[in-house]
């Protein structure tokens, strides 16, 4: 579970602490896990919206003019819903997942998460009889597209999802938090 000085951790983890901040665990998602967690009700919406706008175009190809390409914005948004289990599938590799001392972090290509400790409100743990699945501890978007007009109303939880062990990967994580909240008094 913890990592000693001498184990091997991937180099973009290693950029990413913060002075003083000791990493307690670390791991790559399982890709099949990871598209199965994104494999959902949008997969199945996506499907029925690209064949409505593939019919649409075609029926208004026979109007005049090149009105029926504005039906190619919806035919890529569709596209973009039912592909998310195989773009997570394949983003699996770029993914990191770290608990330090301090915080968890999402490393997802060069783009890195952190979540305080203190902040986090709740921990869930999914796991099957091998120890493998998910740590739920934060609250994403649902939404397929990547737009910033959500209004909320679409909600999941996430964390470390497809992870080994994942059920003493909670419990070091709940432990980690009760420290953070008790020392906290304390630094005030």
């Amino acid at each position: 579970m913890t990592i000693d000085e001498s184990g091997q951790r991937p180099g973009a983890l290693t950029g990413r602490l913060a002075k003083g901040e000791r990493l307690v665990w670390w791991d790559r998602p399982a890709a099949s896990g990871l598209a199965r967690h994104e494999f959902g009700l949008q997969t199945f919406i996506g499907v029925f919206f690209t064949c409505f706008a593939i019919f649409w175009m075609t029926m208004a190809y026979r109007a005049p003019g090149p009105f029926f390409l504005f039906g190619s914005l919806f035919v890529a948004a569709g596209l973009w819903m039912v592909t998310t289990p195989l773009r997570a599938y394949w983003g699996a590799s770029s993914t990191i997942f770290a608990l330090t001392d301090k915080r968890a972090l999402i490393l997802k290509g060069s783009k890195a998460t952190g979540y305080p400790l203190e902040h986090v409100s709740f921990v869930e743990t999914e796991s099957g009889a091998d120890g493998r699945g998910n740590v739920l501890f934060l609250n994403e978007s649902a939404s397929p597209l990547p737009w910033g007009g959500n209004s909320g109303q679409m909600m999941r939880k996430g964390g470390f999802i497809a992870i080994a062990d994942a059920e003493r990967v909670s419990q070091e994580m709940m432990r980690r938090m009760e420290q953070r909240r008790i020392a906290a008094p304390s630094d005030a």
